[in-house]
């Protein structure tokens, strides 16, 4: 598969995926996932539209998904992707939401106690 990235065109070997992980981001209420796919070789892209995501799920319904050397796909992915419980993907968008709530909580205290407040 190849895709356009911001850097050029990135190549990814579907048939030699190393892991698979689902990032989640927020921005104006509402949740963005991208499933962020990784190969043997190191090259990563980032898979947002349904097209992309049914060729990813054909090549891990190809590969030996539970054996030894088969590719590692997160719970959070592998929900996202319609292979696992749901609710993994619920406790990811759950704690990437607490992750950001916290972080930026303490940046701005950190902020303040500087300023002097």
């Amino acid at each position: 598969m190849t895709v356009r990235t911001l850097t050029g065109q990135r190549s990814v070997d579907l048939t030699r995926i190393k892991d698979v992980r689902l990032l989640t981001g927020f921005s104006y209420g509402s949740a963005s996932r991208t499933v962020v796919v990784r190969d043997r070789d190191g090259v990563r892209v980032g898979l947002t539209s349904a097209r992309s995501r049914r060729a990813l799920v054909r090549a891990l319904e190809g590969a030996r998904g539970g054996l030894e050397g088969g590719p590692r796909v997160s719970p959070a992915a592998r929900a996202h992707l319609g292979f696992g419980v749901a609710w993994h993907r619920t406790v990811h968008t759950a704690l990437s939401f607490l992750v950001l709530v916290t972080s930026l909580s303490l940046y701005i205290a950190v902020v303040l106690k500087l300023a002097g407040f």
